[in-house]
């Protein structure tokens, strides 16, 4: 069931039987009393009926802070929530100050993992939040299907990460749950419920919170989930959060929460006073490393807790490459699956044996069918393998985690391209495959021939990245080997190098020194600097786009900074220039990418990529002998 951005937040008590919905204008706190006419408590449903530019389209939502509708703003074009505050809180005027406030706050959080609370409005006399309409599940949801410890990391660090922004800005969540949690189908994780925020103190724990000092006397979130500090009433920060987020990880790795009892009085007593199993105890397939994590996250002293969501983050992410080495399970559902699978093929090999050994004809035909296809080969690489490199895209929506991902795709392309001389290999990279517009392995085996395929993935933890990559097959799609490596985010060369290698290790080829030489080349050693080149690579590979080549200037001038003599991001920001002459037909940059080519040649560690920028802006300017000549030696370089 998809649940949406703050649904169970806020409901609306209107003055009057017949809503007047014309003239919204921004809240502004009250200073006198409410006209008797609001404390009226008649509920009106506002779907179908339009709020200022919103028309509300239904009810998607409701809980005990109010309801939540699902609307349209006319004026920017877009599907947002919108939430109503019930009328307890509506109509108490200092409630009605600290939601404005804490609201105001929220508005402030520009964080891809927050759901973001947009603005602020008065309607007859009530309060209107309008947030982000975020589509997708509850991380209560997503708990009924299992998940491996790889899962669990990416979820944990983009909680961590919204969270720790959120916590920048002084600003505290206080009710996280799984409810608050949603996930949407490109796995981005989106934190709910900003907008009744609590905030706390920019000089330190030990002074009483502004949300303290005027909070009603009853406790706001959910108790089960709620730190101990929180449940006496005491100053507390932050670190609250993190206890909230423990329980949640607790529940997801251990498939039970840890306090929970059968009354809210002895759930409360569990929280205050008992001490939860340790993770891997309750769920033994969960690595002792991690567990001590979470465990950390639950302690009730919040001074012995971690004190930022970025330590956890750290230390998640160093416990997830220890979990990589091979020193701990990675995923304990898929072991199991092994141990599973092991277990069938032995039962089934003796059901055939003895088949076979009594002559039950069905049943033996039936048995070997499953026997055959459980021990199924993996098909062999073929003789003649045509490699297609497959365009990279980032699921998360991380413009530079996409531009840094394509330009590492063409460039492992272009390596493995370079060993296809003395081999039975070609190498279609994911530029020819964008061409062509070509997206899928099934449509380069049509389009190019191809029989293999190499899918790279990124993704982000926190200060690493998670690199993956698989040779499929293009007749079968099944995948024929590949790896998944952790290494840290700044470390661009061994994330390249990783991948190529790789490569090379299922493509089954046999390197010279020489060519193994070549796989380590980057044309730099400034990590910093190779980093800020694929990027602008990436950006350049759709180049049709304006802010693509304003990206790409951008990102090779950076990479020139940390190397003026890096002749390939020479050769890159002379072709973006050359892009820029492109699209604003003015000739003043003309003259910048023919100087930038030039250098990158005189360098002289550009390869081919300088020869195949002077003899783009050749051809541009009507030059094509001059044109010619640098391409054929282009060719002759590459």
């Amino acid at each position: 069931m998809a649940r949406k951005a703050g649904q169970g937040t806020l409901t609306l008590h209107s003055p009057e039987s017949k809503l007047e919905l014309a003239g919204i204008k921004r809240l502004r706190p009250m200073s006198g009393p409410l006209d008797e006419l609001t404390k009226t408590t008649v509920l009106h449903d506002l779907t179908g009926t339009s709020v200022g530019r919103f028309f509300i389209r239904k009810r998607i939502g409701a809980g005990g802070m109010g309801q939540v509708y699902r609307a349209d703003d006319n004026t920017l074009k877009r599907e947002v929530a919108i939430k109503r505050m019930a009328p307890k809180f509506q109509f108490d005027e200092r409630d009605r100050k600290r939601f404005l406030k804490e609201a105001q706050r929220a508005s402030s959080l520009n964080h891809p993992n927050i759901a973001a609370a947009y603005d602020v409005l008065e309607h007859n006399g009530e309060i209107l939040l309008v947030m982000e309409y975020v589509e997708g599940v509850t991380l209560r949801e997503r708990m009924m299907a299992p998940f491996s410890i790889e899962q669990f990391v990416d979820i944990a660090t983009q909680c961590l990460d919204g969270l720790g922004a959120a916590h920048e800005r002084h600003i505290v969540h206080g009710d996280i749950k799984p409810e608050n949690i949603m996930l949407t189908p490109a796995s981005r994780v989106k934190i709910l419920d900003f907008g009744v925020a609590k905030h706390f103190p920019i000089s330190g724990p030990t002074e009483p919170t502004e949300s303290l000092t005027s909070m009603t006397a009853s406790l706001r979130g959910t108790p089960s989930y709620m730190a101990p500090e929180v449940l006496k009433q005491r100053v507390y920060d932050g670190r609250a959060d993190l206890f909230s987020l423990g329980v949640v990880f607790y529940e997801l790795l251990g498939g039970k929460h840890p306090f929970q009892a059968d009354s809210f009085a002895d759930t409360v007593a569990q929280v205050l006073h008992s001490e939860p199993p340790p993770l891997h105890e309750a769920k033994r397939e969960v690595p002792v490393s991690l567990s001590a994590i979470v465990d950390k996250l639950l302690v009730k002293d919040p001074g012995a807790r971690y004190l930022s969501a970025g330590a956890v983050v750290t230390d998640l992410c160093t416990t997830h490459v220890t979990i990589d080495s091979g020193l701990v399970a990675v995923a304990p559902k898929i072991e199991k699956q092994a141990r599973r699978s092991k277990t069938i093929k032995l039962a089934l090999g003796i059901l055939v044996a003895s088949a076979l050994l009594i002559g039950l004809w069905p049943v033996r035909h039936f048995l070997q069918s499953a026997v055959e296809k459980i021990w199924r080969p993996m098909p062999p690489l073929p003789a003649a393998q045509v490699l297609a490199v497959l365009p990279f895209s980032s699921p998360g929506g991380d413009t530079k985690l996409d531009a840094l991902g394509k330009g590492l795709v063409e460039s492992v392309a272009a390596k493995l391209g370079g060993l296809s001389e003395d081999r039975s290999l070609e190498v279609i990279p994911a530029r020819s495959m964008q061409e062509k517009s070509t997206t899928s392995l099934a449509e380069a085996r049509q389009q190019f021939g191809a029989n293999l395929g190499l899918a790279i993935t990124l993704q982000h933890l926190g200060d690493f990245i998670r690199v993956s990559y698989s040779l499929l097959d293009a007749k079968s799609g099944r995948t024929m080997g590949g790896d998944s490596i952790t290494v840290p985010a700044t470390d661009v060369f061994a994330v390249e190098d990783r991948i190529a290698e790789g490569a090379v290790r299922v493509l089954h080829l046999n390197l010279r020194p020489d060519e193994q030489a070549m796989l380590k080349l980057h044309g730099t050693s400034q990590a910093a600097a190779y980093g800020y080149y694929l990027q602008a690579r990436g950006y350049l590979l759709d180049y049709s786009k304006p802010e693509n080549v304003e990206n790409a200037i951008l990102m090779t001038q950076e990479a020139l900074k940390h190397d003026p003599n890096f002749g390939t991001a020479r050769a890159a920001l002379g072709e973006a220039y050359w892009r820029k002459y492109w699209f604003t037909k003015a000739k003043e940059w003309v003259g910048p990418a023919r100087e930038e080519c030039d250098e990158a040649v005189k360098l002289g560690n550009a390869g081919a990529a300088g020869h195949i920028c002077l003899g783009l802006v050749h051809d541009g300017t009507g030059k094509y002998k001059e044109a010619a000549a640098e391409y054929q030696r282009a060719v002759e370089l590459a």
